[in-house]
């Protein structure tokens, strides 16, 4: 079914939203399949998080429930982005907006970036292996997802992340003439770069200078994937099914 032009899959194990073509016109079933899949998850085994409360009395109990659902959010890659917490009311507005939607504990209905421009886009809902958590796959979109202004609440990216985020900022904002302008505008020139760094990669002899041509590689690799369109979740997608293949 179509929800918000999303199609839903409801499994026993996890809910997963695939783009549809174009909206359709099902607000009136809306309620009901939010209701469906949220059913679902609470029916699973998905237990309550715990929050822990300090006490100066050993009489009290150390923690209480909450209602609330630990919740960790990570980008398309799997790389965390943070802790955050989910009620039945927020997963159903993330369900119906296909939005990152959460509950914060002091200020109610949180939408990832309605103050800040700093939205997500719902890739997918799934669970821990012990099905007490959840987990938000999204998009993750503007400066990142900290209040910081970092991607991530443990800082920023590092490895390929970084360096495909800022080739991306790279592709829209740098000025003409430049060294990266160049390479998005001249296909010829990124191309001949790739044979060039490949062939001093294969060169390379100590592990120093291996780590250091394979980044130079790794790097106009790159470039070329993101002037296509490629990013680094299509290549790992890739990756995966060669993994499967490898004897």
């Amino acid at each position: 079914m179509l929800v918000n032009g999303r199609r839903v899959a409801v499994a026993a194990e996890h809910v997963v939203f695939i783009r549809a073509c174009s909206p359709n016109d099902v607000v009136s079933m809306v309620e009901e399949i939010v209701e469906l899949n949220i059913m679902q998850i609470m029916t699973i085994g998905l237990l309550p998080s715990v929050e822990l409360t300090a006490s100066a009395s050993s009489d009290q109990k150390a923690d209480r429930k909450t209602g609330l659902y630990t919740t960790t959010v990570v980008d398309e890659r799997g790389i965390a982005l943070g802790l955050v917490y989910s009620s039945k009311q927020s997963i159903v507005e993330a369900l119906k907006t296909g939005t990152g939607v959460y509950q914060s504990r002091k200020r109610g209905l949180w939408h990832k970036g309605a103050s800040s421009g700093d939205t997500q886009e719902l890739i997918n809902l799934d669970f821990d292996c012990d099905k007490d958590a959840l987990l938000f796959r999204v998009r993750q979109r503007g400066k990142g997802f900290c209040h910081l202004s970092t991607m991530t609440c443990w800082g920023s990216n590092t490895g390929l992340s970084r360096l495909e985020r800022t080739i991306k900022e790279r592709k829209q904002s740098a000025p003409e003439g430049s060294y990266t302008k160049r390479l998005f505008n001249e296909p010829s020139m990124v191309n001949a770069k790739i044979r060039e760094e490949a062939d001093e990669l294969c060169e390379a002899q100590t592990k120093e200078e291996i780590a250091a041509e394979a980044a130079d590689l790794f790097y106009f690799a790159l470039t070329r994937c993101i002037a296509a369109g490629v990013s680094l979740e299509d290549i790992e997608k890739n990756l995966d099914l060669k993994s499967m293949r490898a004897k």
